[in-house]
């Protein structure tokens, strides 16, 4: 039996780690898995839209984490990298499953989704998602990180 915090804490350190394709990230999964428990396991990895498509509620508005982006800090948050379309004026909502940050007190990593919701100008939704990203070593709650975005965007 692999006991949960343990879990956890194996699946927090591949934090960052690139992968091929969920295939991959399969495969070192079952090996790493089947190694620690002694027996075979099996590994089946499900995106948040095949859950979603079961019944789970989803989040308004259109999901940006597939979009292609490029971030190389990760130290702090960045609202330099939002950017807008002044001479449009939108009414949308975008949301991701992307959001990490430190837990200020253990330095554990703490997962999160985040939705935007607003009218105004036009939103990038890349940068917005970059911007997003820009949170994974940032150390703060996220009611903090939250709050901080909100401030950004306005």
């Amino acid at each position: 039996i692999i006991e949960s915090k343990s879990f956890k804490l194996y699946l927090n350190s591949l934090n960052q780690t690139p992968f091929a394709d969920t295939a991959s990230l399969e495969a070192t999964l079952r090996q790493d898995l089947s190694a620690a428990a002694g027996k075979a396991v099996g590994v089946r990895i499900r995106s948040l839209k095949d859950v979603e498509r079961e019944g789970i509620v989803a989040l308004p508005g259109t999901c940006i984490d597939d979009l292609d982006i490029s971030v190389d800090s990760y130290a702090h948050p960045r609202p330099e990298l939002l950017r807008c379309d002044a001479s449009r004026i939108v009414e949308q909502s975008l949301h991701s499953h992307l959001l990490k940050s430190n837990c200020p007190v253990t330095s554990q990593p703490d997962w999160g989704s985040v939705a935007v919701e607003y009218r105004g100008a036009a939103l990038d939704p890349a940068s917005l998602l970059a911007y997003i990203v820009s949170f994974r070593q940032h150390s703060d709650f996220h009611e903090q990180c939250v709050e901080r975005i909100f401030l950004d965007l306005q």
